[in-house]
């Protein structure tokens, strides 16, 4: 459970690493959504051998989304459950359902917290550390600014500044906002580039690219906008209550010229209420997006991107 998403797939990868030592071979993988496959299908999966691998490993992802007699299914399996494979639940939310949660043995249970600011900041240092790189203090908190809160995105972040730099290189505010706001690699930075420019052709274009580049996974993507767009929304905020640009930008720890003109382009386009009326709209396409197959993600980034410029 929980939101640490870096340390929560370096656990199970561990897990997954484990199992196959002790086998002597590698376990058969599974993958589930609840809107793949019904329960009783993914459980029967579960239960039942293979004629391939001596054993099954099997990932159960947004289990909290498992409600009425699919629980329950869940549960009864949990009571007495196959020797022969792994299951392993899977959620964002730091907690579940009380009966599915009392169904998981005590040892079998552990929440990956976010990070504090302080572990988020050594974090980044000890990447940089480790490929011989150094980063300014500032630059680490314009990063920080710019990624959601856990490691497996900040890992993301920083292995796309790593590419551009050699051994030795220092990486400054300036290199930050350069590459990953502007770099020719699609991302969500360069979407949300697009977004403050309320250029909805350009927003398609470059979700079909990143899209066809890394799967373009819609609940990702959102996860980064809203950390972004919550941001623009702050600054929208202090700039109609009366405070300056710069004083705003030192509140918002908005470092760098580049990314500061870009969220200032970002306010021109869109008022205050426009930006709390898109986070919204964030938190509804993020619950969609959880409840459909992935093939129907496309189609629905598109709708949410539409609403999204809409006046």
């Amino acid at each position: 459970m929980g939101p640490e998403e870096g340390q929560k797939k370096a656990h199970i990868e561990a897990l997954r690493a484990q199992l196959t030592k002790d086998l002597g071979e590698e376990p058969e993988n599974y993958r589930f959504y609840p809107d793949e496959r019904d329960i009783s299908e993914v459980l029967s999966i579960v239960a039942n051998g293979s004629l391939f691998a001596p054993h099954r490993f099997v990932l159960l992802l947004d289990v909290d989304a498992y409600k009425g007699n699919q629980q329950k299914s869940l549960i009864e399996y949990i009571a007495s459950p196959a020797g022969d494979a792994t299951l392993v639940l899977v959620t964002d939310k730091t907690s579940v359902d009380k009966k599915l949660d009392s169904a998981v043995p005590k040892g079998g249970k552990k929440v990956f917290w976010e990070l504090f600011e302080r572990d988020k900041k050594s974090w980044v240092f000890q990447f940089f550390r480790e490929r011989r790189m150094t980063i300014e203090a500032e630059a680490v908190d314009d990063l920080l600014e710019m990624v959601e809160n856990n490691t497996e995105e900040l890992k993301k972040a920083c292995s796309v500044l790593n590419f551009y730099f050699a051994e030795g290189a220092v990486i400054g505010t300036d290199d930050v906002d350069r590459i990953l706001y502007h770099s020719k690699e699609e991302s969500v930075f360069t979407l949300f580039d697009k977004i403050t420019g309320r250029d909805l052709e350009g927003a398609l274009d470059v979700y079909a690219k990143i899209r066809l580049s890394s799967g373009g996974d819609m609940v990702q993507i959102l996860g980064g906008l809203t950390w972004q767009i919550r941001k623009l929304l702050d600054l929208a905020l202090l700039l109609e209550g009366g405070t300056g640009p710069n004083q705003a930008f030192a509140e918002l720890k908005l470092f760098g010229k580049k990314r500061q003109a870009q969220f200032l382009a970002g306010t021109r386009k869109f008022s205050s209420a426009e930006l709390q009326r898109a986070v919204s709209l964030l938190a509804e396409f993020d619950g969609k997006a959880r409840s459909v197959k992935k093939e129907m993600q496309e189609p629905m980034m598109d709708i949410f991107l539409f609403e999204l410029m809409r006046s």
